[in-house]
């Protein structure tokens, strides 16, 4: 059985491990417990109707492109149930829940390996897959960090193969190489898009697909009626009404990933540059930091559950500037620097 290994599955005061937007205002939240009493009592709403419209819009696009999830999770889940899928070919490392789809369903698991440091060779990937393979990207990449460009990626659906692109971390990316706009040139390719990250919401669950009516359609058709709460949809539509937060996000991060980067550079280790919200550092006391991290009250993201890293690999999330301060003065204590 795959390791299913995440962050945020320790207390600790000042938690890296998880890849949270930490900008979103106190307003929003207040938004969100405003809504519990109004909702909590009612059923949601079929299908989360109201939401899909919303996020129509938001992305122009159609209703019927578009189905709600209790979580992008839950949505990966159905995925096999709806194509005819023979193997499932993963880049690693990666998150690691699309290899146990495989587990889940007894299809065979491709995994692609990286030739150099998270690089991989796109040109040998399409002399390998092929026709009935469903291909999992994450872009950008859990927990490497690094961003896929979107012709590269069109260019692998030219081999006949179902892809499905996990854009969780899109929003916090100066780059943009989301395949949202090109869902009507390509029936095999699905976009999968997470509110977990960018709103940090992920106690409400809630994240969405968009991409062939038809494979949306008998997505929905097999979901649970009621599959998203009330007081998620309500809280997702009043937070969309903001469409300059995700902007002002990548500012915001843009600039203290420039700080969090600057500084680990300093260190010695190795850490390697990011197109999201964490970096992805190798140092040969890794099990030795998490220990000692831990102790100052920090935990960070060891690399259990990532295929192809060993435990010489951590990952940290970037946060405001003075938890980015203590981070890098845990590592400096450490390192008695």
């Amino acid at each position: 059985m795959t390791e299913r290994a995440h962050g945020g599955n320790k207390k600790s005061h000042y938690d890296f491990s998880v890849n949270l937007n930490p900008f979103i205002s106190e307003k929003y939240i207040k938004k969100i417990i405003s809504s519990i009493s109004q909702y909590a009592i009612s059923y949601p709403e079929e299908r989360s109707e109201s939401l899909l419209e919303v996020l129509a819009n938001f992305y122009k696009l159609k209703n019927e492109q578009i189905v709600a999830g209790n979580g992008s999770i839950e949505l990966l889940y159905y995925i096999p149930r709806v194509m005819k899928v023979k193997r499932i070919v993963t880049l690693e490392p990666t998150f690691c829940e699309y290899r146990y789809l495989s587990e889940i369903y007894g299809i065979i698991h491709l995994p692609i390996y990286n030739k150099d440091y998270f690089s991989w060779d796109f040109e040998e990937l399409k002399n390998t897959v092929k026709n009935g393979d469903l291909v999992i990207v994450c872009n950008p990449n859990n927990p490497t960090g690094n961003i896929f460009p979107k012709e590269t990626l069109l260019d692998l659906l030219s081999r006949g193969v179902y892809m499905l692109v996990d854009e969780a971390f899109m929003d916090f990316s100066e780059r943009d190489e989301s395949l949202i706009n090109y869902l009507n040139n390509y029936e095999k390719l699905l976009v999968l898009k997470s509110f977990t990250k960018i709103f940090s919401i992920a106690g409400l669950r809630i994240g969405f697909m968009l991409g062939n009516k038809s494979i949306i359609d008998n997505l929905k058709r097999i979901l649970p009626l009621w599959n998203v709460n009330a007081i998620a949809i309500e809280a997702t539509k009043m937070i969309l009404k903001d469409r300059e937060i995700i902007e002002k996000t990548k500012e915001l991060i843009k600039r203290e990933r420039k700080f969090l980067l600057n500084g680990l550079k300093e260190l010695p280790l190795n850490v390697f540059n990011s197109n999201a919200n964490f970096f992805l550092i190798k140092m040969e006391r890794a099990k030795d930091f998490v220990s000692f991290a831990e102790k100052e009250g920090i935990s960070v993201r060891t690399s259990a559950g990532f295929l192809g890293l060993d435990d010489t690999y951590i990952r940290v999330a970037v946060k405001k500037r003075p938890e980015n301060r203590i981070l890098l003065n845990t590592f400096r204590k450490f390192f008695k620097v």
